[in-house]
């Protein structure tokens, strides 16, 4: 396995103990104790199951936990007997679920990115101050002004133009489309499809918006956009999935949930959920009028499972909790 190494601010990092946050390093290195706990039970013979959760609970609570770069140095999560010994670890089988959350902590802190709040980089509707504080034009590329979008030249902001899973893990979740868009999982605000012309679909939202979208799993019936002029007229969104199966490009599925809608049982509960890369392998002609096709699209083999049930599910309780904040957050109830 590659290693994910440690970044140069790391190395680099201070500590000064006068400014340190007692309560804040005890709960970060708390997930240290359970991974030491692990070794101490493998060489008992014990059973892992009941530190495996502790584990997952704590991935969960630090993902949703704001510190900074001074905290994480001082609490050496980022060295190898710490959180990359989740991925890295040869002596005890390590949960898919937590080695993929655990990769995508490491990644979020690498890459300098401390702030837990979920709608970090977003600016709310009616608002002309993003939640960092800096000053800015109530006009920006994305939403025109007009309700929440993303925050101009937002430092953590990562391109979703590319074909592939890039460093995104199976079960990244998040509460609104516009945070999978600002951590690179899909292109656009708004819209199912996002892509490149020519090129084809880089990813799809799936959410059963048509009666003839079908959820199996490793196996999706995608709709591509009717064309509302009724001229047969191919949608743009239509083209790139066409421009996949030409190319032979696969294409990234993140999962909607909520919308009543929407009957599958893979639908995460809230939010929106990546579950992998599928080829799109083949189409149909739903209606010649309103140029509408059906895609079949399958699972890549050699991934993640889909984390819609369990204890591997996403939304966790923590995500959940998260999202009801983001919903009356959004609401106007503070």
């Amino acid at each position: 396995m590659a290693s994910l190494p440690r970044p140069g601010w790391y190395a680099g990092q201070t500590v000064a103990d006068r400014d340190i946050n007692k309560q804040q390093l005890i709960k970060l290195v708390r997930i240290k104790d359970f991974i030491h706990e692990l070794d101490i039970k493998q060489r008992k013979g014990e059973s892992l199951s009941e530190t495996f959760d502790k584990i997952r609970t704590q991935l969960h609570d630090l993902e949703h936990t704001s510190t900074d770069a001074m905290h994480i140095k001082r609490s050496k999560l980022l060295d190898p007997e710490a959180l990359p010994k989740l991925f890295h670890n040869m002596s005890v089988i390590i949960p898919y679920d937590i080695i993929a959350d655990a990769k995508a902590l490491h990644r979020k802190w690498c890459r300098q990115d401390f702030n837990a709040d979920p709608l970090r980089g977003i600016i709310l509707a009616g608002t002309k101050q993003p939640k960092s504080g800096r000053s800015i034009s109530p006009l920006s590329e994305e939403g025109g002004g007009k309700g929440t979008r993303l925050e101009p030249n937002y430092p953590n902001r990562i391109s979703a133009k590319f074909f592939g899973t890039g460093d995104l893990v199976s079960g990244q979740w998040w509460p609104i489309m516009l945070t999978a868009l600002r951590d690179g999982a899909h292109g656009v605000s708004q819209g199912g499809i996002s892509g490149k012309s020519g090129e084809g679909a880089y990813s799809v939202i799936v959410a059963g918006a048509y009666s003839d979208d079908e959820d199996n799993g490793d196996i999706i019936k995608y709709c591509g956009t009717k064309d509302q002029t009724k001229k047969a007229k191919m949608t743009e969104d239509t083209k790139l999935l066409f421009a996949n199966i030409r190319n032979g490009h696969p294409v990234r599925v993140i999962r909607s949930g909520g919308k009543k809608e929407n009957k599958s049982m893979y639908k995460p509960e809230s939010g929106y959920r990546y579950d992998g890369v599928y080829d799109v392998i083949d189409s149909e002609e739903l209606n010649k009028n309103e140029a509408h096709y059906r895609f079949t699209l399958r699972r890549q083999p050699e991934q993640d499972p889909i984390r819609f049930e369990g204890r591997y599910a996403r939304p966790s309780a923590q995500d959940q909790e998260a999202y009801s904040k983001v919903k009356d957050l959004m609401n106007g109830r503070d």
